[in-house]
């Protein structure tokens, strides 16, 4: 075991392993080669044995005369929980059958996590040599497979399982020898075992040995790992189907009412839908390595083991596995048009939310054009009121300045009697005092907005400029409003 694999074991162990109580640790099937009463031979599963101890192990090892298989089960409660057995039986399992360190890649893959990594799979391991006369082919993968898990909506109801397969086949170089086939299984599904259990039971022929009931286990296990991926990727077309219908949908009324924060929901949902048919292509691809790595190595034995001259029962498991590898494919291939359907409906809503943004910005932009003319007559209202104020205040002081003279002089420069209207002579005095003195007011407002504007010598420039342009605005003003007065 190189020191990677074993940091990572010992590391992980905690998470992987934790034995049960009342539940069994290891499950042990025997597959017995017995012969017919009509001459033809049969396999034969014997009962389970259970097994929680390495005395017990130990005593299991013996092989019978008959027996050309066995079959280890290691079982969990529940998907992403740790497998049913210790870490010292399983070191224990490892060390009688000499199994090759590549098979804790596989193992790895179980335990407790808080989310799956489907780039945390391994490719399928496989590992052939030769000891004491006997060829020895070991080979080590993880099928995957899809599951009702029975939650209800908005939750996925679907979960992706795995199964931990190991094998090692012992073929004699003798071929008047038996060989022999050893399967360890870790968390198969209910029904592949049953299945299992039928498939050998129900093998009666002459080709009953443990190459033949070896690569039906394989079948049957890759068999039942693709059954649920159809109805899965249905499930997903459909989701996949009513949110492209949702975006599609004409809205009913003013389209300006068109709901952005439905936009971005959906957008949500079809990110995990993406996440869920990448997690398919990896998957898939696996898978169809898996099948074709069980292909070539059936073909490899079937080479090397069998001697009838023409077809026998391997050519039929070989077509199996090319059909298997080719349904594999297709599934890669129908999720790579998924992907590619989920982000043209990506791109359609997020062109969509771009309509939107852009349909708000022009609504705000109108908004502001109108306030601006609003504003802007506002503005000119206040600019002729403030004119006006002007006007009447500059008159307002010719006049001002006219009673003060008056009152000041208190002389009637205008009389009524009964020969009519009569001026007086003085009136010059009245108006020439009015005129000296308007323009003594208007000499001291000079005066003093002249002296303001010295005290802003040292100031900012801008504020400089600012009472410039005011002072500037302030005598257009006037001269704007001479003729006026």
């Amino acid at each position: 075991m190189n020191r990677h694999l074993l940091q990572k074991a010992n590391a992980n162990s905690g998470s992987i392993f934790r034995a049960k109580p009342n539940r069994p640790q290891l499950d042990l099937s025997i597959l017995d080669r017995i012969q017919k009463s009509n001459g033809k031979w049969a396999l034969q599963v014997s009962p389970r044995t259970q097994i929680n101890q390495g005395s017990e192990l130990e005593e299991a090892r013996t092989q019978g005369p008959n027996e050309v298989g066995r079959i280890y089960t290691i079982r969990h409660m529940r998907t992403w929980s740790t497998v049913d057995i210790s870490r010292e039986l399983f070191d224990r399992l490892l060390e009688l059958y000499q199994v090759f360190p590549e098979f804790w890649r596989v193992v790895l893959t179980f335990g407790l996590k808080p989310c799956e990594n489907e780039y945390g799979f391994p490719i399928p391991q496989s590992r052939q040599s030769i000891a004491a006369s006997n060829t020895i082919q070991e080979l080590a993968y993880v099928i995957r497979r899809v599951e009702q898990n029975g939650r209800l909506s908005p939750e996925c109801p679907w979960s992706i399982r795995q199964t931990g397969i190991y094998q090692k086949l012992v073929r004699p170089e003798d071929k008047s020898q038996t060989p022999s086939s050893l399967f360890f299984l870790v968390a198969p599904s209910s029904v592949a075992e049953s299945n299992v259990v039928e498939v050998l039971s129900g093998i009666k022929s002459d080709d009953a040995d443990a190459v033949t009931s070896s690569f039906s286990v394989h079948i049957c296990l890759v068999a039942e790992g693709l059954v649920g991926w159809m109805d899965y990727m249905c499930w997903l077309e459909e989701q996949l189907k009513i949110k492209e219908t949702r975006a599609l949908a004409p809205t009913c009324g003013d389209p300006r009412n068109r709901p952005v924060e439905f936009v971005e929901k959906d957008r949500q949902n079809l990110k995990q839908l993406e996440d869920y048919i990448t997690d398919l292509l990896v998957i898939f691809h696996t898978e169809e390595q898996n099948i074709r790595r069980l292909k070539a190595v059936c073909q490899k034995t079937c080479s090397a083991y069998c001697v009838k001259i023409g077809p026998c029962s391997c050519h039929q498991s070989i077509e199996e596995f090319e059909n298997y590898a080719t349904e594999a494919q297709s599934y890669r291939e129908r999720a790579g048009v998924l992907q590619t359907r989920v982000r043209s409906v990506q791109n359609l809503l997020s062109d969509l939310l771009g309509y939107e943004e852009v349909r708000a910005l022009r609504e705000l932009a109108t908004a502001s054009r109108d306030e601006s003319a609003d504003i802007r007559k506002l503005t000119e209202r206040s600019v002729q009121d403030g004119i006006a104020v002007k006007v009447l205040t500059i008159i307002g002081l010719v006049f001002m300045s006219l009673s003060l003279v008056g009152n000041f002089f208190s002389t009637q420069f205008v009389k009524t009697d009964e020969r009519g209207l009569h001026v007086s002579s003085y009136v010059w005095v009245m108006i020439a005092a009015a005129a000296l003195l308007t323009a003594l007011v208007i000499i001291v407002w000079r005066l003093c907005q002249q002296y303001e504007y010295s005290k802003l010598q040292h100031v900012h420039p801008a504020r400089q400029q600012s009472w410039k342009s005011l002072l500037w605005t302030d005598t257009l003003s006037d001269k704007e409003t001479e003729p006026i007065v």
